[in-house]
């Protein structure tokens, strides 16, 4: 949904493209996550249906010579695997309507802020109840995989047991494991690369260029290469697309170029849950002091939390995780 929000709305799809702000791909895949949970369940569910429905055949037979009483203690069996199944599918559809309520309200709070003409305080509660709503949906998902990992623990046993696996095989019902684990992201292609090329450690915010030179390593050029090897042939052309910007791609909108910054900082370099990269961004996107092209520099919350402190401190001289150029137009 949030995805399909930010297509529809022009000037916002040129700030916020799919690739550079990544939170709209992690919800997505947070939500295709959940989604494959969920049928995942309900397929063992469909399977254990199937199963009960042929075990009732059998039972309504009368054929005296089959076990009944067997055949309907594990009747009982199935039974309550089939409500613990419809019990995480549940959990699940819960997870997914918090999920799919705080993914609106993000994307509705990015729009007002980039519409509004309020002062900074309007923000403060609608931005206090989403971080709180984070929170819950934090708890909430932890709690729920906590459950689901016991319920299947609980069902696998079940259809471990010899029993389940004889009548699965003579009634010819094929049942998938219900651990299978999601994975939206392809196996890179193995590659190796070597370059005579160096580290850059100099940020250039140039009105002069109308660009910003983002710092990189070299490593980091080679993690592209290997990862995506179908959409760069050299280290130049990374360092083109992915470390040489518009100014304008920060300064246009800089509540949502900071924001957008402080999330992917959070979330794709320090590894951190989607709900804590949430947060994080929020907690910055306001401070105007703060150059969102810095924020994209920064290769860590550490480094990026060093330079707030010299800057609050109007100290910046030993700021030193990188050099900050600004070359600006003569008057």
């Amino acid at each position: 949904m949030l995805k399909d929000v930010v297509t529809n709305v022009n000037y916002l799809n040129n700030i916020l493209n799919e690739k550079d702000l990544d939170f709209i791909n992690n919800f997505d895949d947070e939500i295709k996550k959940i989604n494959f949970k969920i049928s995942n369940q309900e397929n063992t569910r469909n399977c254990i249906v199937e199963l009960i429905s042929s075990i009732a055949d059998v039972l309504n037979l009368n054929d005296p010579e089959i076990d009944n009483y067997t055949l309907y203690k594990y009747s009982n069996e199935l039974a309550s695997i089939f409500e613990t199944i419809n019990e995480n599918i549940q959990m699940l559809a819960d997870l997914k309507t918090k999920l799919d309520t705080l993914d609106g309200e993000i994307i509705t709070l990015l729009l007002n802020v980039e519409n509004s003409t309020h002062p900074e305080s309007y923000f403060d509660n609608i931005i206090h109840n989403i971080k709180s709503k984070i929170d819950d949906y934090s708890t909430l998902s932890e709690k729920t995989d906590s459950k689901l990992s016991s319920n299947n623990a609980q069902i696998n046993i079940f259809l471990d047991k010899p029993e389940t696996k004889k009548y699965l095989s003579g009634f010819n019902i094929v049942l998938n494991n219900i651990d299978n684990e999601f994975n939206p992201s392809p196996v890179s292609k193995h590659f190796s690369y070597a370059s005579n090329e160096k580290d850059n450690n100099v940020l250039i915010i140039s009105e002069k260029d109308d660009k910003v030179f983002l710092p990189y390593k070299v490593e980091e050029i080679n993690d592209y290469l290997e990862q995506f090897p179908d959409q760069y042939n050299s280290f130049e052309s990374v360092v083109a697309k992915e470390y040489i910007l518009p100014l304008n791609y920060y300064m246009t909108h800089p509540v949502i170029a900071r924001f957008r910054e402080a999330y992917s900082l959070c979330r794709d370099r320090e590894a951190k849950t989607i709900f804590e990269s949430l947060k994080y961004g929020m907690d910055l996107m306001f401070n105007r002091r703060l150059n969102p092209a810095i924020i994209a520099a920064c290769k860590t919350q550490s480094q990026l939390s060093n330079y707030i402190n010299c800057l609050e401190k109007n100290d910046l001289k030993h700021f030193t995780d990188f050099e900050i150029k600004f070359e600006v137009n003569p008057f």
